[in-house]
């Protein structure tokens, strides 16, 4: 009996050591995850569950991550990735694989990077900031600086900000250095810029046609041709005026209109074009001319029929020439009875003429020489006598009105009647009286009426002693 028992005991603890050999043979095989490892874990081995419940890892007690029966893999912590992280079907890199040592960039084996794509409305209205945590716009770069530096620093100047375009292959392109491409973006004052750094064109579209070029000599063509602009501005139009400058009540303007044979055609609503005026003074003709108005060449012809004059306002009109005009530049001023006034080769007036300052006075003869305060003479001189303001012949008045003739050169000066010479004064200052000349000695006397008379001499008067004891001198 005894015997019977110790086989049993045997036999019982036999089948039990084949029951844990066989347990544990079973979850060595993929049933029991060791923590330093398993390596017999096979292709349909995993850690999970395979009823409908969340699968959750916990450290210290906190939930970490929960991969939910919602479809969604709840992180509750940073993230970060060592190596380039994939996206989708091997599109989205981040983490830039394809640059050396691995950098910061957004990268995509497609070639495209969408963000806020018309399929994902939760997208729609996403803002990429560059520089900034809370952009405003939908791409929004910002340089952002510290507001304040503690002294003894200089104070933080901002920075410009810039998005460059630059391009580049094998037959050429912009460049992809620092000083190549199109700028767009801020200066550091805030100024908006737009820079082409190229020595190119920058050329402005719109409905698909160019309509602004400014070329790389800073010339600005609107509707340009090609190899056009040539000037600042240049604008080019055959439909209609190249310019108009409209007031801002929108109703008035003028334009200005080059024709195709070279024309200048200036058209402003009131048909009146005033130079040197203003808005208070403004013109009351279709040219009106505030100053001077120079004509630099006028056209020669020995037969005038017809010019221009200027009535009392200062207003051209077109009237008949005078006959006897010349192969010269005439000048006409407004008249209605013949002859006109007209400086040509001979002076025609048909009134009074004022030489000088006769802004206040009216000329008082046919020819009034006035200036005020100051002597004033008509000059004479030719080529012997030279041009300057010593030279020649003068007569007028002094400062003090006294009437003055002034032979300036080193000549006489005769005084004639009856185209004969009668009065000489010498450049040495001695008077010669031609009519009372003869070949004998005569006495100069004056009758009553102041007459000057040459008397005969008798032959014993002709000494002075015996003259002296006749008119008892």
């Amino acid at each position: 009996m005894k015997m019977k028992t110790k086989i049993k005991i045997r036999k019982h603890a036999l089948i039990l050591i084949l029951m844990v050999f066989i347990v544990c043979n079973a979850f060595s095989q993929g049933n029991t995850w060791k923590l330093s490892g398993n390596n017999n874990v096979g292709n349909n081995d995993f850690i999970g569950s395979t009823n409908k419940s969340d699968f959750v890892i916990k450290t210290n007690s906190q939930e970490r991550i929960r991969i939910g029966t919602n479809s969604y893999t709840i992180i509750q912590d940073s993230v970060r990735i060592k190596g380039p992280l994939y996206i989708g079907d091997s599109s989205l890199l981040l983490g830039g694989a394809f640059a050396p040592g691995g950098s910061d960039l957004i990268q995509s084996t497609s070639g495209r990077i969408g963000l806020g794509h018309t399929g994902f409305s939760h997208f729609s209205n996403i803002k990429v900031g560059i520089g900034i945590i809370n952009p405003q716009h939908k791409l929004h770069l910002c340089d952002n600086q510290p507001l304040y530096a503690p002294p003894p620093l200089p104070p933080v100047e901002p920075n410009p900000v810039y998005m460059a375009l630059t391009n580049q292959a094998q037959a050429g392109g912009t460049g992809i250095l620092s000083t190549d491409g199109f700028l767009v973006g801020i200066a550091a004052n805030g100024n908006a810029q737009l820079i082409q750094q190229e020595n190119l064109h920058m050329l402005f579209y719109t409905n698909n046609q160019e309509h602004v070029r400014i070329d790389s000599n800073g010339f600005v063509g609107i509707n340009p041709y090609p190899n056009y602009p040539n000037r600042r501005l240049d604008v080019f139009d055959k439909d209609f005026p190249q310019l108009r400058l409209t007031r801002n009540d929108t109703v008035t303007f003028t334009d200005f209109e080059t024709t195709s044979n070279g024309k200048l055609l200036i058209n402003p609503t009131d048909t009146m074009v005033g130079i040197n005026l203003s808005i208070i003074d403004q013109p009351t003709q279709a040219i009106d001319v505030n100053g001077g108005a120079r004509i630099r060449q006028l056209p020669v012809a020995d037969t005038i029929m017809n010019v221009v004059v200027a009535d009392n306002d200062g207003v051209l009109h077109v009237d008949t020439a005078f006959a006897g005009g010349g192969a010269d530049n005439d000048w006409f001023v407004a008249g209605t009875v013949l002859p006109y006034a007209n400086i040509d080769d001979n002076i025609y007036t048909q009134g009074f003429t004022g030489l000088g300052d006769f802004h206040t006075i009216i000329p008082q003869s046919l020819l009034h020489l006035y200036q005020p305060d100051i002597a004033l003479y008509a000059q004479f001189t030719n080529d012997n006598t030279g041009n300057t303001v010593t030279d020649g012949f003068l007569a007028g008045i002094n400062e003090d009105g006294v009437a003055q003739l002034n032979q300036q050169e080193d000549a006489d000066m005769n005084f004639y009647t009856s185209n004969k010479l009668c009065l000489t004064i010498t450049n040495k200052g001695k008077i010669k009286v031609n009519s009372f000349s003869s070949d004998k000695p005569h006495l100069l006397i004056a009758d009553k009426d102041g007459t000057l008379m040459l008397c005969k001499l008798k032959k014993k008067e002709q000494k002075l002693p015996n003259l002296k004891h006749e008119l008892n001198v």
